[in-house]
């Protein structure tokens, strides 16, 4: 039995750049969602800070006040770091895969082929729900490798969604190429 196999080199030069895709930003109100959900958490970790500070350690109780200061200017970095971060979150759908792209400090860049994707899920919190949004949720099947796009609205997530959908579906029906079997070649 002969198998064709080629593994031909490829020149660097000649791969397309990623870069020249032009990524498109989640919506602007995801924003409100990322800082609502921020100062909740923010609120109740001061305030259990404060109360714990409080109650058992009375001898630094004087000092209160200055340890909520410092809490709160962390709060207030994290609320900037959030807004600067934002602008980073943008994503695109091609015709073979989708790209997205998040973080400030440390950036990353996901590539999930199609073909990849075995499961598909829109996912709307409630406040998400109230602005018109929604997430998408593409599984690839390999441990640990969710790619989430939040900040989506939600006619826009559907329709990635049913992309998306078509196209595996269209994938896995494809015939697999068979193998060259002729032992005479």
């Amino acid at each position: 039995m002969k198998i064709n196999f080629e593994n031909d080199q490829i020149e660097i030069e000649g791969i397309p750049d990623y870069e020249s895709v032009s990524l498109q930003s989640v919506s602007p109100k995801y924003l409100k969602v990322l800082l609502f959900n921020t100062g909740v958490f923010s609120v109740f970790l001061l305030s259990l800070f404060l109360g714990v500070f409080l109650y058992w350690n009375k001898e630094l109780a004087p000092y209160a006040l200055l340890w909520f200061g410092i809490a709160l200017l962390l709060v207030i970095l994290v609320f900037i770091y959030f807004l600067l971060e934002f602008k980073y979150r943008k994503f695109a759908l091609r015709q073979h895969d989708i790209i997205y792209q998040h973080g400030l400090l440390a950036q990353t860049i996901i590539f999930v082929p199609l073909n990849k994707i075995q499961h598909i899920e829109i996912d709307e919190s409630w406040l998400s729900r109230y602005l018109g949004l929604a997430s998408i949720s593409l599984y690839t099947g390999s441990s640990g490798n969710e790619v989430t796009i939040t900040g989506l609205p939600k006619e826009e997530a559907q329709k990635i969604y049913s992309y998306i959908f078509i196209h595996t579906q269209i994938e896995s029906n494809l015939p697999e190429a068979p193998l060259n079997t002729n032992a005479n070649e």
